[in-house]
């Protein structure tokens, strides 16, 4: 069963596939089961506006579950808030 289902988002020119992060499989358990440990995240602007879009509207999904409700850091010069994510 996956832990996530397939999300990809448009970067640019290409196409990153966010199932692979979270697919089935031992990469996406370890990776879950580490979130599970975490009461925040460390996130550079990209990764937080990519992450954002792919998790957010995907309520119900365990890993996305995981990820939107853990604290967030964003470090950023040039965004003026995270409040949205």
């Amino acid at each position: 069963m996956a832990l996530c289902k397939r999300r990809v988002v448009q970067r640019k020119t290409r196409k990153v596939d966010l199932r692979m992060v979270a697919g089935p499989g031992p990469i996406g358990t370890n990776i879950l089961q580490e979130l599970n440990q975490a009461d925040t995240l460390l996130l550079g602007r990209k990764t937080w506006q990519t992450h954002a879009e792919a998790f957010e509207p995907a309520e119900g999904d365990p890993f996305a579950d995981v990820l939107n409700n853990l604290r967030k850091y964003v470090v950023s010069t040039t965004l003026k808030s995270a409040a949205a994510w």
